[in-house]
């Protein structure tokens, strides 16, 4: 391994190239972080250079890590990109860019344009008949080398590019320099010469070459490219394809087998918000990977150390084709769409907020879990988290017990696989640590707030009980998931397409509904009433894009209004329980709750009857 610091016109000299491996990230730098620094510190260099040729104090762009690689060419040096490819590229972007700047201002023909072309496309003598990417300096992975080539020889739009962060890169530094170059008409020639000097000799690099068989890893794993620190799964990826490439396998044909379409898709690198933290989705993937492989709890802090004890001494090829299998699995769950069973779990699932299940999941989905199994095992997990959903207790202090479920199932092997969630879920320990029962739910509907959860919460609950709420007409194929428990399943209409009314309004007091009678318990009647008002019997779920009934009407008006909504279930089932020449109070509210409270109990049944 050897370490240099070096200038552009020291890195780009000799004839070669520097070829960034298709499995690494694409382009990613943008204005705001990296480029208008950037151009700032470049700015500074080059009016340094205006006043004192040579004298302008220098400027660090970082740590680039190459690797040796093999040509058949002697004369030409070629080298993977390790680290740093982000500002290589960068490098090369500007260098380009100057060059148009100079042409813009029409100091074309200056020796400066020259000899910033060197540092960009090699001689052609280096260029061999059918491999005409040797023509450039830098090479960059699959998405980008189209963007790349049209920047390097006229920068004009760029319709087959997949990547137009590099074209932005390329026409604001180009725009830059122009105007830098033009600030003084007088003067171009002396302006250019000092923007050369300062791109060829004044922004200096940290090299490190890295001999054939040295693991990259050692360097890499604690450099950072400038705002964009390389992920956990760039880490963990790297590793296992330098392992296969020192094994001699070919580690991009395994690359683009495994993960090269999963790396294309911009899915994988969004962030994804999971309680306070905010990580790329390739790096929560991992994380919930690794989880399920070791049955240990995987901390976002440091995902790439375990990860690495794991890979020691197992095949990088089967440990590759098995993060590329589960990816598909964990896309697949994500993306589950229909009216499946899977599809309506997890869009109940995402509401409960329990993300900490998903190594869990993951290993049903992998598993060869018989299908009756699976289902009863889908009806246990949402009957626990949406349980413990409605008594607002959480899923604090559940993820310390998710590596021992998975040590059970890995015991107990698929088969047997519902009967040991339902065991380890109804029998852990702690204050909190309940499968809520018939009772407390029963409890906790008929005289708890539902609107105490979220907006999304009460949606999902009462969208939930609408579908499963017996209509008295047969409906085909009815879904194992609730088959054999009496109700009748029908198609959930998507959640944020319907709003939850208050049926006896949050202030009634004024608006023509008469005051509740006196009780026997000698109870405060207002106070009573008042804490009834968010239970789920005085709720009600409308369709968006319906005249809605004005929300502080009486009973008599909201009722008349509600026959606009007679295709929905649950006010079909109101108005036949509260019919027009009766009062809508404290008795009905009571006789609907304890009604939905049943259909939700069907719903989420106990673990006895699952």
């Amino acid at each position: 391994m050897e370490a240099n610091i070096e200038s552009a016109a020291m890195l780009f000299a000799a004839p070669g190239q520097y070829v960034i491996p298709i499995y690494q990230r694409p382009y990613v730098w943008g204005e705001v972080k990296q480029w208008r620094p950037l151009w700032r510190d470049i700015e500074r260099v080059a009016e340094g250079e205006l006043g004192k040729p040579g004298g302008a104090p220098d400027h660090f762009l970082g740590a680039l890590v190459f690797q040796e690689q093999r040509h058949d060419n002697n004369s030409f040096h070629a080298r993977r990109v390790i680290d740093g490819q982000q500002r290589l590229i960068t490098l090369q972007l500007i260098l380009a860019a100057a060059k148009a700047a100079l042409e813009m201002a029409q100091v074309g023909d200056h020796p400066a344009a020259e000899h910033l072309a060197t540092l960009i496309e090699n001689p052609s003598k280096h260029v061999y008949a059918g491999s005409p990417e040797l023509r450039f300096k830098v090479w960059p992975t699959v998405g980008d080398q189209d963007a790349l080539v049209d920047a390097m020889e006229s920068g004009v739009a760029r319709a087959a590019s997949q990547n137009t962060r590099i074209e932005h890169a390329y026409d604001f530094f180009r725009g830059r320099f122009a105007r830098w170059i033009m600030r003084d008409p007088n003067d171009l020639e002396t302006r250019a010469d000092a923007l050369a000097a300062t791109l060829r000799f004044k922004l200096k690099m940290v090299t490190i070459n890295l001999g054939f068989a040295d693991d990259p890893n050692v360097i890499f794993a604690s450099l950072n490219a400038r705002g964009t620190p390389l992920l956990q799964w760039d880490l963990a990826k790297n590793h296992l394809l330098h392992q296969y490439r020192v094994n001699g396998g070919d580690d991009e044909e395994l690359h683009a087998r495994h993960f090269e379409s999963l790396e294309l898709n911009p899915w994988w690198r969004q962030d994804v918000k999971q309680g306070r933290r905010t990580d790329p989705r390739l790096d929560v993937f991992l994380r919930y990977w690794l989880t399920m492989r070791t049955r240990t709890l995987i901390t976002a802090e440091d995902t790439f150390l375990p990860f690495e004890q794991y890979a020691h001494h197992r095949d990088a090829s089967a440990l590759t084709a098995d993060l590329a299998h589960v990816a598909r699995k964990y896309d697949e769950l994500e993306h589950a769409t229909g009216g499946s069973s899977l599809a309506r779990f997890v869009s109940r699932w995402h509401v409960t907020q329990a993300h900490l299940m998903t190594p869990v999941l993951l290993w049903l989905l992998i598993e060869d879990v018989p299908v009756p199994e699976f289902e009863r095992c889908l009806r246990a997990l949402e009957s626990f988290l949406v349980r413990r959903m409605i008594c607002r207790l959480g899923t604090g202090g559940l993820n310390k017990d998710i590596p021992g479920l998975l040590e059970k199932l890995h015991n107990d092997r698929a088969p047997n696989a519902a009967d040991t969630i339902i065991d380890a879920l109804k029998n852990r320990s702690g204050a909190y640590a309940e499968w809520p029962s018939d009772e407390r739910l029963l409890e906790v509907l008929a005289w708890d707030s539902l609107a105490k959860l979220t907006k999304v919460r009460q949606r999902m609950v009462l969208a939930a009980i609408e579908a499963a709420t017996p209509t008295g007409v047969p409906q085909p194929d009815p879904d194992p998931a609730v088959k054999g428990r009496g109700l009748t399943l029908r198609v959930d209409l998507p959640i944020e397409k319907q709003n939850v009314e208050h049926i006896l309004p949050e202030k009634w007091r004024g608006l023509g509904w008469p005051d509740p009678p006196p009780n026997s318990g000698g109870r405060d009647p207002n106070d009573l009433r008042d804490e009834l008002l968010g239970t789920i019997g005085n709720l009600v779920l409308l369709r968006r894009g319906f005249r809605s009934p004005a929300p502080n009407s009486s009973w008599a008006a909201k009722r008349e209004a509600l026959q606009e909504f007679d295709d929905h279930v649950l006010v079909r089932d109101l108005l036949a329980h509260a019919p027009a020449d009766e009062d809508w109070d404290e008795h009905k509210i009571l006789d609907r709750s304890e009604r939905l409270a049943e259909i939700a109990i069907k719903i989420w049944p106990p673990p006895d009857k699952i």
